[in-house]
C-alpha cells in the first residue's frame, strides 16, 4: 500500500504577506479558529468514510498555512487526538508546523513539541530588515534571532527555515550574508527560493513597473549556483531544487509528493491525490464552511490523470529530487510505448547537459538545476 501523508490547512495569519499567493485570511479571534478546527473535523470524517482510508497509517502530517502557529498547544494536541480515531500513526511519523516567529515564544514552541509536533517550518525568508518591510513581513530581526536561539534550546528533532532571494535592490554580498546569518544557527533543513509573483498579489504591479530593481536572471543563477555551493560545503545535501538538509533531516512529508505518494488534504483550498485522482476543496472559506454546514462536500475539483500526462509530471516531480527517475520505476509504471517517447527526450537533455544519465537513471545536473522550469517545460510538451 503506499505511503499516505496528510496535509492540514489553517488559513488564518496576522496579515497577508505582499507577495503571498495562498489561501489566507487575516483574522486573529479564537471563535473563528476553533469554528474552522471543528468543521475541518467533520470533513475529515467525511473524507475517510467516502475514500475508505479508515485505518491507513499516516507517515506525515503536515500543518500549513496561513500561520498555524496562532493555534493553541491544546489545539494541536486536540487535531493529532482526532486524526487517531480515523488512522495509524507510523511509528516514526513526521508532524510538521509552520510557524511564524512573531506568534511564538520558548513556552509555545515546546508545548507544541509534547503535544506531538516534531518538526518546525520557520518563515524567516530575510534576516535583513529592509527586505522584511518590502515583503509585508510581521515579524522583526529581534523576534527571528529570538526564535532560533529558543529553537536550539528546546532541542527539536527536526527544524527548517526558509530564505527567500532575488529581492529588489539585493547585491551579491547581501545574499551572502544571509546565508552567512542562517548558518550561525545551523538549521537541520533550509528551503531556498527565488522571489515570485502571482499576479493576484499586492507586489505583481510593483514588479511590472519596476522590473530593473531586481537581480537580473543571470545575477539570479549566480546567487543560486553560490549558495549550492556554499551550504554542500557545510555538510547540506542538496536533496530537492529548492531544499538543503543535513543527512537525515530531509523533509518527508514534501519527499512523499515528489515520489508520486498518496496523500490527503483537508481544509479551505487543500489538494489530496489519492487513487490516481487529484481533488481540490473550495477555495472560500465562507463557501467552506457553508458547505460543510450543510453536509456537503467541499471538493470544486476532482480529475482522474490519464496516463501519458501523469507520465511527463512524474518525471518532473522526481527529476526536482537528487534521486532522479530510473527507467525501470517507468516501464513498471506504464506503457512502453509512451515511456520511450519521453526517454528520447531525455537522453537529449542529457546530450545537452542538462541531465546526467547513470545506467537507467536520469537526474538534473548542476547546469539542469538553474533552469529546471525550461526543462520540464520541454518533458511536458
Amino acid at each position: 500500500m503506499k505511503q499516505l501523508s496528510l496535509y492540514f490547512h489553517f488559513p488564518f495569519c496576522l496579515k497577508r504577506c505582499r507577495y503571498c499567493d495562498f489561501v489566507s485570511y487575516p483574522r486573529r479571534d479564537r471563535y473563528t479558529h476553533l469554528k474552522y478546527k471543528e468543521a475541518v473535523f467533520q470533513e475529515v470524517s467525511w473524507r475517510v468514510n467516502e475514500e475508505m482510508l479508515r485505518g491507513r497509517e499516516l507517515s506525515t502530517i503536515y500543518l500549513g498555512g496561513g500561520t498555524p502557529s496562532l493555534l493553541f498547544p491544546e489545539d494541536v494536541e486536540d487535531i493529532l487526538n482526532y486524526l487517531q480515531h480515523f488512522f495509524a500513526f507510523s511509528p516514526s511519523v513526521e508532524i510538521t508546523m509552520e510557524v511564524n516567529p512573531e506568534t511564538v515564544n520558548r513556552e509555545k514552541i515546546d508545548s507544541f513539541r509534547k503535544a506531538g509536533v516534531n518538526r518546525l517550518s520557520i518563515g524567516v525568508q530575510s534576516f535583513n530588515p529592509r527586505f522584511l518591510r518590502f515583503l509585508g513581513r510581521s515579524s522583526s530581526l529581534e523576534q527571528i534571532e529570538n526564535l532560533l536561539l529558543q529553537i536550539e534550546k528546546v532541542r527539536y528533532p527536526y527544524w527548517s527555515v526558509d530564505l527567500i532571494y532575488s529581492l529588489p535592490w539585493q547585491s551579491f554580498e547581501e545574499w551572502q550574508e544571509e546565508i552567512e546569518q542562517v548558518l550561525i544557527y545551523h538549521p537541520p533543513h533550509l528551503s531556498i527560493y527565488n522571489l515570485t509573483f502571482s499576479p493576484l498579489v499586492p507586489l505583481y504591479q510593483f514588479a511590472k513597473y519596476h522590473p530593473g530593481v531586481f537581480p537580473s536572471p543571470e545575477e539570479e543563477a549566480l546567487y543560486f549556483e553560490w549558495v549550492i555551493e556554499r551550504l554542500e560545503k557545510e555538510g547540506y545535501k542538496h536533496y530537492e531544487i529548492s531544499n538543503f538538509s543535513q543527512p537525515g533531516a530531509e523533509c518527508q512529508h514534501n519527499l512523499n509528493y515528489w515520489r508520486e505518494g498518496e496523500y490527503l488534504g483537508v481544509g479551505v483550498s487543500a489538494w489530496s491525490y489519492l487513487e490516481g485522482r487529484r481533488q481540490k476543496n473550495t477555495s472560500s472559506l465562507k463557501n467552506y464552511l457553508k458547505r460543510i454546514e450543510e453536509g456537503k462536500n467541499p471538493l470544486t475539483f476532482q480529475e482522474k490523470l490519464e496516463s501519458y500526462p501523469k507520465l511527463a509530471e512524474d518525471i518532473i516531480l522526481h527529476l526536482r529530487t537528487e534521486e532522479g527517475i530510473t527507467v525501470s520505476y517507468l516501464l513498471a509504471q506504464y506503457e512502453r510505448e509512451k515511456v520511450e517517447v519521453k526517454l528520447k527526450c531525455l537522453e537529449y537533455l542529457s546530450q545537452e547537459g542538462f541531465i546526467i544519465k547513470e545506467g537507467d537513471r536520469f537526474y538534473l545536473s548542476k547546469k539542469g538545476i538553474l533552469v529546471a522550469n525550461q526543462i520540464f517545460q520541454e518533458i511536458l510538451d
